[in-house]
């Protein structure tokens, strides 16, 4: 069913007798009239009262709409569901958080098959909990471009956008949907995921999935390639050996692999953003099976990231990343994706503290091990050694002009450009860490952590840091050069 909502002021319809017939009608099919919601509002310039009755023609989806009420998100992890009534359920459960708003943030392939998915979303969620754009027009944040990467920042708008009054007076509720694609027939009983035909022609979904795994090398290639050796794992090895995964199974893990590893990045993006008003989170990533039929989807897990505080906090719950752990089976005729992890709750981790205990063993020149396996703490680490290069820059140059913003600025970057040279790595993580270099050099940053001699990567992240620098405030100038000289650490 789908609720009607208006923006316009609201009046109470009980002793309504059109209201009151169509109650009976509900009790005598067995339905509760409780789960419509009848509102009026004013729908022209003369006030002009109209009631508005939105539902489905039949009363099994009422009922079935019922009955979605009682599941939760977790329930749905896993499942193969019709993409109109998962997002039918994804409004329902949400909807019982009664948010003083809504925002919400779709990102898909460009492929022409994911319409079908985008529209789903639209009509089941967006229409039904966000606010208007323009009369009689919702609308979500969207996404759309080969492999359904997600663009850093784009969390960062979206939840500027829909920083209403109402939810800087209360909070609002976030959602980020990720959905990654593959094909599904079937020849001989048995299911063929990847190729469909398209238009009369056999054709690939996803393209840019397929592709990646045949060695493309795009602009969009390295881009996901990168996320899919993120954490020093290559899940692309792991996902072309058959002894791992099956190869009539490989798309569709990349898939799911895909949709989980996109979603971390929105999570990060949200650990790291400085949000217009108090915001939960629900980061769904999804696999979209594109069929002759009614698609359907798959959701693959839950990040849950509560901002409505000060001291934020991020979990996930779901599938792992890890392809040669995934398994896909049929149920009572749907699909159900499963692994080792999916039952579980995982904090999110925090990648810029990471960067900062690998600067640390970097500047100990060892990785020092507590008796429990845990990183050494930062006492029993030795002070940070100042480049012999970056004191002589400090001491050619007249203390004054540190107070000075042009000429501060130009320490600034004769510092980083230094430091490109003779100290790269162990930089670019220090600059990492603090917030200095952008959280989209992550994946560089974990390559760097895995690997101090990744040189050429770290000076791409001092020269983005270096660019940058004309549009940091004086105190912050001042501060990376504190930091860069370890003037406020030996």
């Amino acid at each position: 069913m789908r609720r009607a909502h208006s923006d316009a002021p609201g009046r109470n319809c009980h002793g309504d007798p059109t209201v009151a017939v169509l109650q009976v009608h509900l009790a005598f099919e067995g339905i509760s009239p409780q789960i419509i919601d009848l509102r009026l509002h004013f729908c022209d310039e003369n006030a002009t009262l109209a009631r508005v009755v939105w539902f489905t023609s039949t009363s099994s989806e009422l009922q079935s709409d019922r009955t979605s009420t009682m599941k939760t998100l977790v329930d749905l992890v896993g499942q193969e569901l019709d993409s109109q009534d998962f997002c039918r359920q994804l409004y329902f459960i949400l909807d019982g958080y009664h948010a003083p708003a809504v925002g919400a943030l779709h990102v898909t392939c460009s492929d022409e098959s994911e319409r079908e998915c985008n529209e789903a979303f639209q009509r089941q969620f967006s229409d039904q909990l966000l606010p208007s754009l323009k009369f009689g027009e919702k609308s979500h944040f969207r996404l759309a471009n080969l492999g359904a990467r997600y663009e850093w920042g784009a969390v960062r708008i979206a939840e500027e956008h829909f920083a209403t009054p109402a939810a800087e007076e209360g909070y609002k509720l976030m959602v980020v949907k990720l959905n990654a694609h593959i094909c599904i027939d079937t020849h001989d009983s048995e299911l063929i995921f990847g190729r469909m035909d398209r238009y009369a022609t056999s054709s690939v979904y996803c393209g840019a999935i397929h592709s990646l795994l045949d060695g493309g090398a795009l602009p969009f290639h390295i881009e996901l390639q990168e996320t899919f050796l993120s954490e020093g794992y290559d899940r692309l090895a792991v996902l072309r050996d058959e002894t791992q995964v099956e190869r009539e199974k490989r798309g569709f893990f990349a898939a799911a692999v895909n949709a989980r590893l996109q979603a971390r990045r929105v999570a990060i993006d949200i650990q790291d953003a400085s949000l217009h008003s108090p915001t939960l989170f629900f980061v769904l990533p999804c696999v979209t099976l594109n069929r002759k039929g009614r698609d359907t989807e798959i959701l693959c897990g839950i990040y849950e990231a509560d901002y409505r505080t000060d001291e934020g906090s991020v979990c996930y719950r779901g599938i792992g990343d890890d392809p040669a752990k995934l398994t896909l089976e049929q149920e009572m005729g749907q699909l159900v994706l499963r692994d080792d992890q999916s039952g579980e709750t995982r904090g999110a981790r925090d990648h810029r503290q990471l960067a900062r205990e690998r600067w640390r063993q970097s500047q100990s020149g060892r990785r020092e091990r507590s008796a429990e396996g845990d990183p050494a703490s930062e006492v029993d680490l030795p002070p940070p050694v100042v480049h012999p290069e970056v004191k002589k820059v400090l001491a050619a140059v007249d203390p004054q002009a540190f107070h000075d913003t042009g000429s501060s600025q130009a320490i600034l970057k004769t510092l980083l450009r230094t430091l490109s040279h003779v100290d790269p790595a162990p930089s670019a993580l220090l600059c990492f860490a603090e917030g200095v270099a952008a959280i989209h050099h992550l994946h560089r940053i974990e390559r760097i952590a895995h690997d101090v001699s990744a040189e050429e990567e770290a000076r791409k992240v001092l020269e983005d840091v270096c660019n940058r620098v004309d549009f940091l405030s004086p105190g912050r100038t001042r501060e990376v050069i504190d930091l860069l000289s370890r003037r406020d650490q030996g």
